[in-house]
């Protein structure tokens, strides 16, 4: 873990203090973490709709986050929000001032890294998602991947085929030893998806028909 939390402010990375961002979350009810927030627009739009919700975007790519970013600075009129903050950041190396902060977290449509922490499933990445997390923090993971669109991804990073049968049994045995606690396992169709705001999940929604994974739960510390 690492002791710098590097937010994005408009277009500028900015350090956030431990004590700024115990004040920040001191003005919300709850606060809720995106882990692979993507171009940030999913936390936008939960963060409009919620204002009592603190919510924390993390991605590693600075990129991905500036448009929205930029968006969240302005004026209240011109769709600035103040319940938003966005962190730079990879899951692998989230910072010590996260430690315990979440009340719920979500990780929706992961790719690469994130993807293959998180369906593997690999300790040390659960663990950084547990340590974000309170005791009884509620967690959403959606993950799609199909042997027919992306088997190089999948060979290359060596992913398990997926399917009900594979969440419910080793998944959801391994996570529990971790303290995430599997309640609700579902598929998801195209059409669920389109109700996603990034751009990945659009691509993905009105795309080739696959199945969607929803695997919800809680973290028993």
């Amino acid at each position: 873990m690492e002791n710098n939390l590097i937010i994005l402010s408009g277009k500028h990375e900015v350090i956030l203090s431990q004590k700024e961002l115990v004040a920040k979350v001191c003005q919300f009810k709850s606060v809720h973490l995106d882990l692979g927030t993507g171009d940030g627009k999913q936390v936008y739009r939960y963060a409009k709709n919620n204002p009592d919700t603190l919510y924390i975007g993390i991605d590693a790519v600075k990129a991905n986050l500036v448009e929205i970013s930029s968006k969240i600075t302005k004026k209240p009129m011109k769709g600035g929000l103040n319940n938003v903050i966005l962190v730079i950041s990879a899951i692998e190396e989230l910072p010590t001032e996260l430690q315990n902060i979440a009340n719920s977290l979500t990780i929706f449509l992961p790719w690469g890294s994130l993807l293959e922490g998180l369906v593997k499933p690999v300790a040390s990445f659960l663990k950084n998602i547990v340590f974000v997390a309170k005791n009884s923090t509620s967690f959403e993971f959606v993950i799609t991947y199909s042997e027919l669109f992306e088997s190089s991804e999948i060979q290359r990073r060596q992913l398990p085929d997926i399917n009900i049968n594979y969440f419910n049994e080793m998944y959801r045995a391994t996570l529990k030893e971790l303290g995430l606690i599997i309640e609700n396992i579902e598929v998801l169709d195209n059409e669920d998806i389109k109700l996603f705001e990034s751009q990945w999940a659009k691509r993905l929604a009105y795309g080739r028909k696959r199945d969607f994974f929803r695997i919800q739960g809680h973290v028993k510390k």
